[in-house]
């Protein structure tokens, strides 16, 4: 938990605030086009908040974010919700939370990892391992649940040494 502390020492109303509570949701739009409009960019307000289904969303500002390592920063807008503090960031479809490149290019990544055994020059070797740490803990989580990590590993290899092509 995170307190705010005022000038007088003690605390604020927001002693309560809670930092997890932090959202990111998906809009329909191109990055070109924000990227062109900037601040300016019309961004569709949602009808209510995805966590407490509250309709009493204010406008929070922007934050700068890189996606798919371009020069200048995306401006994503950012709401807060008066009914449970939660801050939602409405973030590009086709990016997943936390992540600066699309889904797509990740995959594609994977995909040339797991057939030629090496990383293509545009991805640092420790961005891929992440990569491969997180598909490899949701691999487990959505096909081997009772099964320790090493099982969605060894499929891995399995299907790498019989080369069945599970990429499209």
């Amino acid at each position: 938990m995170f307190s705010k502390i005022d000038r007088k020492g003690g605390h604020s109303c927001y002693s309560n605030y809670d930092l997890n509570k932090f959202m990111i949701i998906q809009i329909n739009s191109s990055i070109d086009d924000i990227i062109d409009q900037g601040k300016n960019f019309n961004w569709l307000k949602p009808n209510c908040c995805p966590k407490c289904d509250s309709t009493k969303l204010w406008g929070h500002g922007y934050v700068s974010n890189y996606l798919n390592q371009k020069m200048e920063p995306l401006w994503l807008k950012r709401y807060r919700c008066l009914g449970c503090y939660c801050v939602i960031t409405c973030k590009p479809v086709g990016y997943a939370p936390y992540k600066h490149q699309s889904q797509a290019f990740i995959f594609h990544v994977l995909k040339y990892r797991f057939c030629k055994l090496k990383w293509p020059c545009s991805v640092s070797r420790q961005t891929g391992g992440n990569w491969i740490r997180n598909f490899i803990k949701k691999l487990k989580q959505d096909y081997f649940p009772l099964q320790p990590a090493w099982s969605a590993i060894r499929w891995l290899i399995y299907i790498k040494r019989k080369s069945l092509c599970i990429f499209p």
